[in-house]
């Protein structure tokens, strides 16, 4: 019965539920409501107790009275620790496990009431301040639907994190080291870096920024410490980047300090100091912190050099492997030149062949034609006979007898019609010695009325000996030379 009428009392929502749910929506920024109503409804509609749980990792914590006793503090200043079991190295570093937030909470804890007439006005006054807040949550969010915050429109991040870094150094002069860039390039430069980033919002109206800043935040030891040990970054939340980092922080409580590292390949919130503090408690919390967080970091370190390692052996065996590449493509290249060129060698070589068979068959049939169109030798008693000895190059003597009257050209055609006559050749007479004109095989085929000279009027005698040198040039001696190596190869 009970459960059905919660049930029925929530779906009717009143004005106060739905004014709880709109102040639990506006701290949380959690977009969907239904989570909310169900946030709130495991919390009995307690706004404080579900914002506890939902910010804090929702883990049994041991009470005050079974822990440990704190170190001895300021005596005006009760100082309460709210932590998440430390998660052990193993944990951290598993891949389905999100890391935990270790949460420290400085400043005076809310007294309870005391004797019967504070419990009294307690009582009396809780009514009144709920109902005020709620009032004055659902005034304001009236408000903002028809007057946006000018917070929430980011025109210049970078500007308003260098504007606020003036204003704090004109405040105070010592101080950590800003690091001069948006809450994106911090993250980026400490990704990267593989270190942790510190991240203060500032607020100058509230009443612990000026005394956090000056006896905490900017503290020797705490700037050294954090000098040391981690990246820097602070803004305003009057700033637009400032509101809007404590939005994606989650965070209504000022001065706060969250420590940011990467886990799990994601930029995480590790560790968060809300309230006032003092320089030792910093650099405690701070320490724990590291303490439980550096190995993450050192493993993540471990893992870029062993890929920055890999990446430079692969560079190097794939520069290896180019050059082996470019050697081979040199070799094949080289490899392929010797080839074409031996191709063109041989095919010049076949071609001088065939050329040098074709002119030899010519040869044979100009000798055979002219061994058709030489005249009969005349018999020795005729008259005007002529008989001459012709030595040809290679030693062989022939006499024959022609006619005074017979031109040069029958002269020629019997020497050319000699097997052993070189193809080429230029018939000299003995004394005086000289080349008979006409009798030039290179100029026996032109047009040369020399060739149609007889013989007694070329200044021959009856009884002469003539002389038969043969023409030869480069291209006949290497072409005779390939022949007779291949004629050599032949024969073996």
């Amino acid at each position: 019965m009970t459960e059905s009428h919660n049930a029925s009392n929530d779906n009717k929502m009143s004005d106060e539920l739905t004014a709880k749910l709109i102040h639990f929506h506006d701290i949380t920024q959690i977009d969907d409501l239904e989570r909310c109503k169900t946030i709130l409804r495991q919390h009995d509609w307690n706004i404080e107790m579900a914002v506890q749980s939902t910010f804090v990792d929702p883990v049994p914590q041991p009470s005050i009275q079974s822990q440990p006793p704190s170190a001895p503090g300021p005596s005006n200043v009760n100082i309460g620790v709210r932590r998440a079991p430390t998660p052990p190295y193993s944990l951290l570093h598993h891949q389905n496990v999100i890391p935990r937030q270790m949460i420290y909470v400085g400043g005076r804890r809310p007294q309870p009431p005391q004797g019967l007439l504070g419990w009294g006005f307690f009582l009396l006054m809780s009514p009144i301040k709920y109902t005020f807040n709620q009032v004055f949550n659902i005034l304001k969010f009236v408000y903002r639907l028809f007057f946006p915050d000018p917070r929430e429109r980011i025109t210049n991040p970078l500007g308003d994190v260098q504007a606020f870094i003036t204003e704090f150094e004109r405040k105070f002069p010592d101080h950590p080291d800003f690091f001069q860039g948006t809450y994106g390039n911090a993250q980026a430069e400490a990704k990267a870096q593989l270190r942790f980033l510190l991240v203060y919002l500032h607020d100058f109206d509230h009443k612990d920024s000026q005394p956090f800043c000056h006896g905490t935040l900017c503290h020797p030891e705490s700037i050294q410490y954090i000098n040391r040990n981690m990246l820097f970054w602070a803004c305003s939340v009057d700033k637009p980047e400032g509101y809007r980092v404590s939005k994606t922080l989650r965070n209504d409580t000022y001065p706060l300090l969250a420590l940011v590292c990467l886990c799990q390949n994601r930029m995480t919130v590790v560790g968060r100091l809300q309230g006032k503090i003092t320089s030792e408690e910093l650099i405690g919390r701070l320490s724990e912190v590291v303490e439980v967080y550096e190995p993450v970091l050192v493993a993540a370190r471990a893992d870029k050099e062993a890929r920055s390692q890999n990446q430079i052996i692969r560079q190097e065996q794939d520069e290896a492997y180019e050059i082996s590449l470019q050697k081979d493509k040199e070799k094949m290249d080289k490899k392929r030149r010797e080839e074409e060129e031996a191709q063109k060698i041989k095919e010049s070589k076949e071609q001088i062949k065939k050329e040098k068979e074709h002119a030899k068959e010519l040869c044979l049939q100009k000798r055979a034609r002219c061994r058709d169109e030489l005249p009969t030798e005349p018999e020795a008693t005729a008259e005007d006979v002529m008989t001459f000895v012709i030595k040809l190059p290679n030693g062989c003597r022939l006499t024959r007898r022609f006619l005074s009257i017979d031109t040069v050209k029958v002269l020629h055609d019997y020497v050319y019609a000699q097997d052993n006559a070189p193809r080429r050749f230029q018939i000299f007479s003995n004394f005086p010695r000289r080349p008979l004109s006409g009798c030039c095989t290179d100029s026996f085929d032109e047009e040369d009325n020399s060739k149609n000279v007889i013989l007694k009027d070329v200044g021959l005698n009856r009884s002469d000996t003539l002389f038969v040198q043969a023409i030869h040039d480069d291209e006949d001696d290497s072409t005779d030379e390939s022949d007779s190596e291949s004629d050599h190869d032949d024969s073996r």
